[in-house]
């Protein structure tokens, strides 16, 4: 009876050792604490025990996924494709890499026919800025087209008669120079001694002077706002100290 009952004890640990062992369903081991490492269910409870290891593949947002919790010694290799991940539009920090990607520049209208950049957005994601509808006038000064320089408020065009070009008619050498400040002031002669010779402006041209009354160049006589472009009810346009009035005879100013 005593020997039957030694053998059964023998027997009981043997069992013990054996199941103790053998890795537990899953292919996760016993952990430190007794556990099966396949019963963690998340990477972090997983890398709490040194007898466990978690597998996973790469995610979109850089980091590694959880796919299951294995013994160190039985963890399987991990295969793991490419993930289909959607790139960020946020992501990109210019116009041109924006757009080469299929995104949508968030931006407002610049005053150099382009638009800002404030932002890369998927298509039809990006927000209502409010942009203005104006833009600062540029400085007279800053205006290198005819057209332009006439059409702002503020500025007028200064022109030169090259005198030598293939055509008869007066004035038809005349060429664009600079925008200049103000209205065209077409103030007669004399000049001051000081200033630069009196440039010749024929045909429609007259000459333009600035506020110290020497002259900058040539501007239509259109451009004056005197009898020359408005014209004389009676008498004629005749100067008149620093400007032009309609004169019925001589002296008359």
């Amino acid at each position: 009876m005593l020997l039957a009952k030694g053998l059964m004890k023998n027997l009981a640990f043997a069992c013990l050792a054996f199941v103790l062992a053998v890795p537990a369903c899953g292919g996760g081991g016993l952990g430190i604490n007794g556990s099966s490492c396949a019963d963690r269910k998340d990477r972090d409870s997983c890398l709490a025990d040194s007898a466990c290891v978690p597998i996973g593949c790469p995610t979109c947002g850089g980091g590694l996924g959880f796919s299951g919790c294995y013994d160190k010694d039985n963890a399987p290799a991990q295969k793991c494709a490419a993930p289909p991940c959607p790139f960020a539009c946020s992501g990109f920090k210019d116009a041109k890499s924006c757009t080469a990607a299929g995104c949508e520049v968030s931006g407002c209208p610049d005053c150099s026919g382009g638009t800002s950049f404030l932002g890369c957005y998927a298509p039809g994601d990006g927000p209502d800025l409010g942009c203005p509808a104006f833009c600062p006038q540029p400085a007279c000064t800053q205006i290198t087209d005819a057209a332009q320089c006439e059409g702002t408020s503020g500025c007028h065009g200064v022109y030169v008669d090259h005198q030598a070009c293939a055509c008869a008619q007066p004035g038809c050498c005349t060429t664009f120079d600079h925008c200049q400040d103000g209205a065209a002031s077409c103030a007669p002669e004399p000049t001051p001694p000081s200033c630069t010779k009196v440039p010749v402006c024929e045909g429609d041209w007259v000459v333009d002077y600035n506020s110290g009354l020497c002259p900058t160049g040539c501007v239509r006589a259109t451009s004056c706002n005197d009898c020359r472009s408005t014209g004389c009810d009676e008498g004629t346009c005749q100067p008149c100290w620093t400007t032009w009035e309609c004169t019925i005879g001589p002296n008359e100013c």
